[in-house]
Order: C-alpha cells, then structure tokens, then sequence
C-alpha cells in the first residue's frame, strides 16, 4: 500500500504542477519540477528497496544502511520539490477564485489524513515486526542508531512523501486564502 499511495502522490503532484507551475512560469522552471519529481518518487521506491526485511531467527546484516547513501540525495532533492511545489501554487492560485481554492484545501487535507492513517497502520505493523529484534532501536539496550538498514522505511517512505506534499498544498492554500480575506477587509 505504501508505494501505492506513492504513485498516487505523484500523480496528484504532477496535477497541481501542471496547473499551476506549467502556466505561472518558465518552462525552464516546470521541467525541473518534473525532473525533481520523478527524481524523488524513484529515491522513496530505493530507500524501500535497500530497507532490510526483519525475519525473525535469521542473520542480521553487517553491511551497514545503505540506505544513508539514498537519504543524502534524497532529502535536499524532496525539498526543493516541496518548494518549488510551494511557489508554483502560491503564483497559480493567484488568480484563482476562491471556490477553487477551497476544492483543493478539501482534496489536500483528505490526503493528508488518508497518509496519516496509512504511516500509523504502517509504522504498526513494521514495529510489531521489528519486536524482539537485535536491530530494533526501540528496545531497551539497543546502541546503535534510530534510523539503521531496518528503519530506513519509519521515516522515509510513501505515505511520509504524501504527507508531507498535502502538508505543502494545504499550508500554501490556506496561506493565500488567510491573505486574500486579510486584503478584501482592508478595502
């Protein structure tokens, strides 16, 4: 489910910045957009990927996280997505009527939610699976770091990425919505 609402994520910000970045901007501009976005959805699949599967009365693995190598392109690529997606609303919605606005807030915090319950059924079930495990840094007298080549998914996952997109969309919606009521009450 978790690279499922990836997808979905992905679409849904390939939308918005096709309606609002595309028209609003250079092309330079979206094409980067698309290039960061691809660029990070692929970097979330990866971190998936290099994530070890606890199995319990197996060998654990002493190869380190590869997954450290994946984060450190993959946070400052995701931010500047998530900035780039922020300024392309905040310069689309612009115009928009503020009916509209209100349709994309309402869509943006039914994702939101919807990622939120999906990270607590996730993070659920893969805490239940890491119980009793050498590499659980949850348990007591565990030394070594939060995020290891079993967590890497807690923290970076698809329903993180969604979160954090309709977190973007609904912060900047909400933005523009308080400052155009703020500017039609000066008038």
């Amino acid at each position: 489910m978790n690279s499922i609402f990836l997808l979905i994520i992905s679409i849904y910000a390939f939308f918005i910045g096709n309606k609002f970045i595309k028209p609003n901007s250079k092309k330079s501009l979206f094409t980067t957009f698309i290039i960061i976005l691809i660029t990070s959805t692929l970097l979330f699949f990866l971190v998936d990927i290099v994530t070890f599967k606890p199995r319990p009365n197996k060998a654990v693995s002493g190869n380190g996280n590869i997954g450290f190598i994946v984060l450190y392109f993959l946070i400052p690529i995701f931010l500047i997505q998530l900035f780039i997606l922020s300024k392309g609303i905040y310069q689309g919605f612009k115009r928009q009527p503020l009916s509209e606005l209100i349709k994309h807030i309402m869509f943006g915090i039914v994702l939101l939610v919807m990622g939120t319950i999906l990270q607590i059924t996730y993070v659920s079930s893969k805490l239940n699976a890491l119980s009793n495990h050498p590499y659980n840094p949850f348990e007591e007298g565990y030394r070594g770091s939060i995020i290891n080549q079993y967590t890497n998914t807690l923290f970076f996952n698809g329903n993180i990425y969604g979160i954090f997109i309709a977190a973007v969309v609904i912060g900047t919606l909400l933005t523009l919505r308080f400052k155009r009521c703020k500017d039609h009450t000066k008038i």
